[in-house]
């Protein structure tokens, strides 16, 4: 994968779940629902190993907080 730069169809496949916010809120808004995704296995460990790899050549914008090391929103 790295050599050709190509990554599987079946890597980027993951099965949504719709999760309640508020278990006592109103079950028939949308707004009270957030959707998860859950990545298989496979590609959890490809993502890791490439962090590994070229973690430290890796840049963010300098608004981005929610994902990078030792910072916060607040």
């Amino acid at each position: 994968m790295y050599v050709y730069g190509f990554i599987p169809d079946d890597f980027v496949i993951g099965i949504a779940v719709l999760l309640v916010k508020m278990l006592d809120g109103n079950r028939a808004v949308s707004q009270n629902y957030r959707l998860s995704l859950l990545s298989q296995i496979i590609s959890k460990l490809l993502e890791m190993a490439l962090m590994k790899l070229f973690g430290t050549q890796l840049q963010s914008d300098s608004l981005q907080y929610s994902f990078q090391s030792n910072s916060s929103c607040s």
